[in-house]
């Protein structure tokens, strides 16, 4: 790690619906989907940061439950190393969500990004990359027969 460099830890919710869809976001430069997730603050713990994230991205409350992946992820533009923790996490009771919403910035209402449900078949055939890249298929095996690598690896990004 270089003298420069930062860390921080990431909460991420992979956010599941009953009918077997999960909840992404367009990244904030819009060039890609997401699963909600942020940095951990200062005497929360990951699960609170993931529920806090997932609230402040996609307006919706979520059961938060198990781990189900780290990686570590190397920003070179912000000359910064992360360490995602990626939970499964599930709307609360009665909370109903729409195929596709829109999210207004609080700060500046002219910064928005899209939410949505996607199923594993849309996740598939996006054209946009998909973050993680799990989410295509191996997190769905993982649904059906359970989560044994943990570990997802080293990326590097811009």
């Amino acid at each position: 790690m270089m003298e420069s460099e930062k860390f921080r830890v990431i909460a991420r919710a992979i956010v599941l619906t009953p009918d077997r869809r999960v909840v992404m976001v367009t990244s904030h430069d819009r060039d890609a989907l997401v699963v909600p997730g942020g940095a951990v603050d200062a005497g929360e713990t990951l699960q609170a940061a993931a529920v806090r994230e997932t609230k402040e991205e996609c307006q919706i409350d979520v059961s938060i439950g198990e781990v189900i992946w780290l990686r570590e992820y190397t920003s070179r533009k912000r000359d910064q190393r992360n360490l995602e923790v990626y939970f499964l996490a599930r709307p609360e009771p009665g909370i109903d969500l729409l195929d596709r919403w829109t999210l207004v910035d609080a700060a500046d209402p002219r910064v928005q990004r899209e939410a949505g449900l996607y199923t594993r078949e849309a996740l598939q055939s996006m054209q946009l990359p998909v973050y993680p890249k799990e989410l295509r298929d191996e997190f769905w095996d993982g649904l059906n027969r359970g989560f044994h690598r943990v570990y997802l690896g080293h990326f590097e990004g811009k």
